[in-house]
């Protein structure tokens, strides 16, 4: 005998019922994890392109801005992305090199422990171009710090490891003359201006130095050297403007520019041979290179 006609919707409502429960079950499990997957997978997309940014920042020698790129790649995945880490820190030491915010001084959130974590990774990978600038940006920073025996040290290990580095050679020749070895400071200034003819760096230095020992018209042409190549800095058109008066002046009894760099006077303002506070008119010591 059939089963009734109701007894039949009974029971289908009854499994409809419950495979309704089941998928609703189902989906509050699914939903979530299909959330969650969109949105690990948007987060990868945001790091890459920060990681991307960062890169092409760094490059161009953008250091300050490849550091926040590289700093907002990091905060999204998380220091389980030690490439990342590696290269936000590797932006923050090369920002010695950017003169508006690093000339002649080093910013206090970088510490040596930066510098020396990084040589450690490098030699690991076996880099040595990255290894060398970051030992010249170490120089500088030592340099920096009045440590002119070890910043020499690392410099001179920079240039054995990558001799055609020029920055490395700026760096050592600006050394030298804190140590008042005027010749070697014009060798490695020249040595760097072999290498690279378009370092305002190497022509600027190389200016300050030729002031000091008396040369005002070879100083004058390294600054117009230097000028042409980054006209909207200040500090050497001021340079040049001194270099001028000195070779204009009949009697060539004033002192060199330097030297009244290096003895300022005493207006209570924390200078040091390789910078001045910013209502310090002279210009100071360059660490921009590239």
């Amino acid at each position: 005998m059939s089963e009734p006609d109701s007894t039949r919707w009974s029971r289908l409502r009854t499994f409809l019922a419950g495979a309704s429960s089941a998928a609703v079950v189902l989906l509050a499990f699914l939903i979530p994890s299909l959330q969650d997957q969109w949105d690990r997978r948007e987060a990868r997309q945001a790091v890459d392109r920060y990681a991307e940014v960062g890169s092409r920042l760094l490059t161009g020698g953008h250091y300050a801005s490849a550091e926040q790129a590289y700093t907002r790649a990091v905060e999204l995945a998380g220091y389980q992305r030690l490439d990342l880490y590696e290269r936000q820190l590797m932006a923050r030491v090369m920002r010695v090199y950017e003169d508006s915010a690093w000339r002649g001084k080093v910013a206090d959130e970088v510490t040596e422990a930066d510098f020396l974590y990084l040589l450690e990774f490098d030699a690991a990978t076996n880099r040595v171009h990255e290894r060398a600038d970051v030992l010249t940006a170490y120089g500088a920073y030592l340099a920096s710090q009045q440590r002119e025996e070890e910043a020499q040290a690392k410099l001179l290990e920079a240039v054995r490891i990558a001799p055609q580095n020029a920055d490395a050679h700026v760096q050592l020749g600006n050394v030298h003359d804190d140590l008042a070895r005027p010749v070697d400071a014009e060798r490695e200034y020249r040595l760097a201006l072999a290498l690279d003819p378009k370092s305002a760096a190497a022509h600027y230095n190389l200016g300050l130095l030729l002031l000091d020992l008396n040369r005002p018209d070879d100083a004058g042409g390294e600054f117009r050297a230097a000028l042409a190549l980054r006209p909207r800095d200040t500090e050497i058109r001021r340079a040049l403007t001194e270099a001028e008066k000195a070779l204009n002046r009949a009697d060539r009894e004033s002192p060199g520019l330097r030297s009244v760099v290096r003895h300022p006077a005493k207006t209570g303002a924390d200078t040091s041979r390789w910078g001045f506070e910013s209502h310090v008119v002279m210009p100071c010591k360059s660490f921009c290179a590239r």
